[in-house]
């Protein structure tokens, strides 16, 4: 997790969040169009594939996060995306449980970047489709809650699952070598986060369903309202 180190930086980004908001309002509704999940073969340190997805028809989730999916956990040890608060190996909660881009973000990275970014390369885990709406779902505001519907539901409630934005996910190296690879240009891969900030994605924690319930299958279809928070009452 990455913070702001001043109040100055803070400040400027939420207006810039504001005139993306004024330009182009927040989504309410949106569709699931694909699913993916990575692909195990490539699960070893050090290999930049080990990031890609490949697409599935449907994944199992719960407040853990993704079945089979390597973070799956209601804890982790704290590595270097935490050495701000942490000591390294620190037991903290996890909530990286989901990667969800939009196609927007992708259509945004390929233009900047040169070369067509897909969810796959990303290491994407839902693709999201948001209904007569360019706002870039990377930069929708914090603890926003995807409620995850069947397709023809017409109200958020009862959900099937409830996916928790908890930041945004910037670009990294694994990923920019993952696309120098593909492409075989290996200046891609700093090209690719000088310029993923604001267009990379956002990873998000589950929050329903919990493990003392079925788990909710995912895919293709599926109805998303966006529902963003404003508080609690005692």
């Amino acid at each position: 997790m990455k913070f702001h180190q001043t109040t100055e930086e803070y400040v400027k980004s939420q207006e810039q969040r504001l005139e993306l908001i004024k330009k182009h309002s927040l989504p309410t509704e949106g569709l699931v169009l694909k699913v993916y999940l990575p692909d195990e073969t490539h699960n070893i340190k050090g290999d930049p594939k080990k990031s890609v997805t490949h697409e599935v028809e449907q994944i199992e989730i719960n407040s853990l996060g993704i079945t089979g999916d390597r973070h799956n956990n209601l804890y982790v040890k704290s590595n270097a995306r935490e050495i701000e608060l942490y000591s390294s190996k620190t037991t903290i909660r996890n909530n990286r449980h989901i990667f969800v881009v939009s196609e927007n973000d992708c259509e945004e990275l390929s233009r900047k970047i040169g070369v067509k970014i897909t969810p796959e390369l990303l290491g994407a885990n839902i693709l999201v489709g948001i209904k007569n709406n360019n706002y870039p779902l990377t930069e929708i505001p914090q603890e926003a809650h995807l409620v995850i519907t069947e397709s023809n539901a017409e109200l958020p409630k009862p959900p099937l699952a409830v996916l928790v934005r908890h930041c945004k996910q910037e670009g990294c190296g694994i990923t920019g070598k993952a696309i120098a690879e593909q492409y075989g240009r290996m200046e891609l891969s700093a090209k690719f986060i000088e310029n993923s900030k604001d267009n990379r994605g956002i990873v998000c924690k589950v929050e329903y369903p919990t493990p003392e319930e079925n788990k909710a299958v995912i895919k293709p279809g599926m109805k998303i309202f966006f529902r963003y928070t404003s508080g609690v009452t005692s």
